[in-house]
């Protein structure tokens, strides 16, 4: 009987198990990535980008291309090539040890896409003075860069001992990678929310879109902070296994998702602006509150207000 028959159920789940339902999870996160990434090359608003969110794309596709294949590789060389071999599981190759530093990278170019986004929020309210703005900013870049080099200390330390359960003996690098990534995250939404929240424009149709900006800034710190906070829990508690892996492979799915999902919201955004019965109904409600207009003026106050929508909608 072949000797890979007679591995016990609780091995072969504490080991391969772990790989290959994080492997899945992380293929089907990456196939909604494939979809973002269709949707906006083929959209009309990529073309008024920047050089500089265009570059932030193209790295974040690459990252995801070369995550998506050596995870597989991963998978097949375990799974496949030395099916039931423990050891060569346990040894593992540099498609294995890239994989935290590849990550951290794919995080800081999502992180740094996010903190100018940002900075150029909190230029356009000036909620804060230049000086308080440029010390933030510079704040969170070095805990962004802290984030990076941490987790590039965990690609190299894993490099160094080249066995899968050598992972337990280097809790300092991974604890300090998981832990910033997620502090960073937090800060740059609180930095974000700093400036829109108590925002008030004339138009309370406005109003709401900013209020989905807010829902949609917190939803992508939420998702990227408990992805790496899962990944931190499951390699103390479980540090003897791959069940670490199941986050792990998909941290990088779900910075990617975060930021195509900003850059595709705009389109929804900008056809709530532009709804004629948008504009109308906000410009009742704003004209209504106001003191002092009869009926005959109410409908030239209206029109008077959707012009002035318009024109900052076109700046």
């Amino acid at each position: 009987m072949d000797p890979s028959a007679r591995l016990p159920y609780k091995v072969v789940a504490e080991s391969f198990g772990g790989l290959v339902v994080g492997v899945w999870i992380q293929q089907f996160f990456f196939g909604i990535v494939c979809y973002q990434f269709w949707s906006y090359y083929t959209s009309q608003s990529k073309r008024h980008d920047t050089h500089f969110t265009k570059t932030i794309l193209a790295l974040l596709l690459i990252g995801n291309l070369f995550l998506g294949v050596t995870d597989f590789h991963v998978l097949y060389r375990s799974a496949v090539v030395h099916y039931g071999d423990l050891d060569k599981f346990d040894l593992q190759t540099w498609t294995m040890w890239s994989e935290p530093g590849v990550t951290a990278l794919v995080g800081c170019i999502a992180q740094v896409y996010f903190l100018d986004r940002c900075r150029r929020v909190n230029m356009q309210w000036r909620k804060f003075s230049p000086q308080v703005l440029h010390c933030v900013t510079a704040f969170l870049f070095m805990l962004i860069l802290l984030s990076t080099a941490a987790g590039l200390a965990v690609c190299i330390s894993f490099w160094s001992l080249t066995r899968f359960s050598g992972l337990a003996q280097i809790p300092i690098p991974i604890s300090l990678w998981l832990v910033s990534t997620t502090v960073a995250d937090v800060a740059l939404t609180g930095f974000l929310l700093a400036a829109l929240i108590g925002t008030k424009t004339a138009y309370s149709w406005t109003g709401n879109v900013i209020s989905r900006i807010i829902r949609l800034s917190v939803e992508s710190s939420i998702a990227t902070s408990v992805c790496a906070l899962l990944n931190l829990l499951f390699y103390f508690e479980m540090m003897e296994t791959s069940y670490h892996l199941l986050p792990q492979f998909s941290i990088s799915r779900i910075y990617t998702i975060t930021v195509l999902a900003s850059l595709l919201s705009r389109e929804d955004m900008k056809s709530s602006l532009q709804d004629p019965n948008a504009l109308y109904l906000s410009a009742i409600t704003q004209s209504r509150a106001e003191q002092g207009l009869n009926d005959s003026d109410l409908s030239s106050n209206c029109n008077n207000k959707i012009d002035i929508q318009r024109k900052t909608q076109s700046q």
